[in-house]
């Protein structure tokens, strides 16, 4: 999405950055789409892990699609920040995004479980800003505790998160000029 808004990353941003429709409203519009085609991709997702291979999520079906929601929010304005505030090729953006996800992941137990009780007892920060960890952990608290405060409180985190990277992003955006397109 990025790369077609800005100007100086393809032919169509600078196509777009000098167009009477609103680059707000373009960037809205950009978001919501994406976004749409994120969950409707985790819900064959879903689907599959339900009716194909048999596995039976129980009464907390609803809690965990508002926890897929609510990441992909986060997933999403992640990769916002980092498209807009890194200015290389879709390539370079895309590998850098991959290890910033996969760093992340690490961080939060999911490579080995270990790593994530070293992180909350050693580094409890880095727990608490971590939108892999506030995904598991809501997924943790959903298995061992069910419907509890930690579950609503790592998704008040995540949607945190998510309008700090938007804002942030947003604010990179705007002040973007051009002196030649």
């Amino acid at each position: 999405i990025i790369q077609k808004v800005q100007a100086n990353q393809s032919d169509l941003g600078a196509r777009n950055a000098v167009s009477p429709f609103s680059k707000t409203k373009m960037l809205l519009i950009s978001f919501l789409i994406s976004y749409s085609i994120d969950f409707v991709i985790l819900m064959i997702m879903m689907g599959y892990i339900t009716f194909i291979l048999g596995i039976d999520f129980g009464t907390y079906t609803g809690y965990i699609l508002l926890c897929i929601a609510v990441g992909i929010l986060a997933g999403n304005s992640l990769g916002t920040l980092i498209g807009v505030s890194i200015v290389k090729k879709e390539h370079t953006k895309i590998a850098i995004l991959t290890s910033v996800t996969l760093f992340l992941s690490m961080l939060s137990g999911m490579m080995f479980i270990q790593m994530k009780y070293f992180i909350d007892t050693y580094l409890p920060v880095i727990s608490r800003i971590n939108p892999a960890n506030m995904i598991t952990d809501a997924l943790y608290s959903l298995y061992y505790y069910g419907v509890c405060e930690r579950y609503f409180m790592n998704l008040a985190s995540l949607l945190v998160f998510a309008i700090f990277c938007y804002t942030l992003s947003y604010r990179m955006i705007r002040r973007k000029q051009y002196a030649s397109i």
